[in-house]
């Protein structure tokens, strides 16, 4: 069970985690998660020479007899590409793409006054894929207004403006606007 809005609403809900099979996938498969999310990686094929490397740092992460199934946790963003192989020949890869982003520090905006604020974005690359939008529209307007490259980092710019008193709240969402909390 999930509790949110100060413990006022629940949701009770199975969840299922479905492994990714890695067999038969090329580059042109591609998966978008957050820092910190887990796959459950494995690739169908019965051999006993099975190996898979998660990350792309031609290391295996997991050997063993297919087809097993093996959680890895993705807790640094980047690019990866995760590669299954039977006795070193590959049969698969997929490329994963892993965000975060950094705010720098707390948000401050002035009722009726617009504010252009940058926000992190890592890898810079998967930009696009970040979604800001306002807790509530009727506290925040949140506006996107480009990228921003700086020597501290790159990413989104918004244009912030509070519409009224109160705590606003920025959220950042992967993939649409409906998304999975950054």
């Amino acid at each position: 069970m999930v509790a949110f809005n100060q413990g006022s609403t629940s949701l009770q809900s199975i969840v299922q985690w479905i492994p990714t099979d890695l067999t038969g996938s090329d580059y042109n498969n591609s998966v978008l998660i957050r820092k910190g999310d887990s796959l459950l990686l494995m690739a169908s094929s019965t051999s006993t020479g099975l190996s898979i490397d998660a990350n792309g740092d031609g290391v295996d992460d997991f050997t063993g007899s297919g087809p097993a199934l093996f959680a890895y946790a993705y807790n640094t963003p980047g690019i990866f590409v995760a590669r299954a192989k039977v006795n070193g020949v590959s049969i698969g890869s997929l490329l994963v793409n892993v965000v975060d982003i950094d705010l720098h520090c707390p948000l401050a905006a002035e009722i009726g006054f617009d504010r252009i604020t940058d926000i992190g974005v890592l890898p810079f690359s998967l930009t696009p894929d970040v979604f800001f939008v306002p807790g509530s529209a009727q506290a925040l307007s949140v506006i996107p207004h480009g990228t921003f490259t700086n020597t501290q980092s790159s990413g989104a710019e918004l244009d912030l403006l509070a519409l009224r008193g109160g705590t606003s709240v920025l959220v950042a969402r992967l993939g649409n606007a409906s998304g999975p909390i950054l």
